[in-house]
């Protein structure tokens, strides 16, 4: 027998401007949570006392898979266009800027 589908709900999010857009900021980072997403990433970077050298391509796309973020890593991976710092791979996180999520 043929049934019909009842009770669907559609999400529509719209908004009418571009400059109302904003990033997406899961939640504002205590020192203490800074200091563990620091330490982890650095662990990320071979154990490195020194990441002032920054990330590469291929440090952040395994970043990325052991995040299973395998498909969102390349895409980041393929707009830089030199090594990211520490700070800045913190912010893409804490931001979700990997994401491209917005607000």
């Amino acid at each position: 027998s043929v049934r019909r589908l009842r009770n669907v709900i559609c999400f529509l999010e719209w908004v009418p401007s571009a400059t109302h857009l904003k990033r997406f900021s899961v939640f504002n980072a205590s020192d203490e949570q800074r200091a563990r997403l620091r330490e982890a990433l650095t662990l990320c970077a071979g154990g490195r006392e020194d990441c002032s050298a920054g990330f590469g391509r291929d440090e952040v796309r395994a970043l990325c898979n052991a995040l299973d973020l395998a498909k969102e890593g390349q895409a980041f991976t393929a707009q830089m266009s030199r090594r990211i710092t520490l700070a800045d791979l913190e912010k893409e996180l804490i931001t979700q800027g990997i994401y491209k999520m917005q607000q």
